[in-house]
């Protein structure tokens, strides 16, 4: 990796705030015929900010899902460490 390219990976994860990951068996609404279509699936979302301001919108975006009738199976939230230090699991796990 050149020194650019690392720069360029230093800046972006700068910005990541965290990463929000979720299953879903999807909503029971009238939808088309086509698989996938009522939402199911698995998702991956990177929100931007600070770790905190990450967490509150990843909840935000949940409770958005469980409104609209989504059935959530897994959810996990993972912020952004920059620092690097153990301090405890960071992982927020959500079932």
């Amino acid at each position: 990796m050149s020194e650019a390219q690392y720069n360029e990976l230093s800046e972006l994860t700068a910005m990541l705030g965290g990463v929000l990951s979720y299953s879903t068996t999807g909503h029971n609404k009238p939808c088309g015929q086509t698989i996938g279509s009522n939402g199911c699936g698995d998702y991956c979302i990177l929100f931007g900010g600070s770790p905190d301001e990450a967490w509150r919108q990843s909840q935000d975006h949940i409770r958005t899902l469980e409104k609209e009738g989504y059935k959530l199976t897994a959810v996990v939230f993972v912020p952004n460490d920059p620092d690097g230090g153990y301090y405890g699991n960071p992982l927020q796990v959500r079932v």
